[in-house]
């Protein structure tokens, strides 16, 4: 009991009697009735970025740094860049993140949910997008 106390696993009022209170939250423990530990279910990409999934249907991203940016990540359509991110970042899951509200910034300006836009302006870049 200590053991478990002390890993941050439950927690106990010292001289009560059945105080032991479990601190997991319910799916990281085994479903009783079947024995078998529960499936923890991941955020899928498309659930955690919507706005990428969403833009590489009619645009693409690129990532990394090129001869011609250097910035990390790119949302680009038939016209060109239309938002740009950042020189660095401190992990990937930070570079998703701001080229996912990048994109949701570009479709929120144009109203639109794909990469369609025509004649607009990104306010992270101040490029043109040419559209198709």
């Amino acid at each position: 009991m200590v053991t478990l106390e002390r890993r941050g696993l439950i927690q106990r009022t010292p001289g009560r009697a059945r105080s032991i209170r479990i601190l997991l939250p319910p799916a990281a423990l085994p479903d009783l009735d079947s024995g078998r530990a529960r499936v923890r279910e991941e955020p899928t990409a498309a659930g955690k970025y919507p706005h990428i999934a969403q833009w590489i249907v009619d645009g693409w991203v690129e990532l990394g740094q090129t001869d011609y940016s250097r910035s990390m990540a790119r949302a680009l359509d038939e016209g060109g860049i239309v938002w740009e991110g950042k020189t660095s970042y401190a992990d990937l899951d930070e570079l998703l993140s701001d080229l996912n509200e990048g994109i949701a910034q570009w479709t929120g300006e144009l109203g639109v949910g794909g990469a369609n836009g025509k004649d607009a302006h990104s306010k992270t870049t101040g490029r043109q997008s040419r559209g198709i």
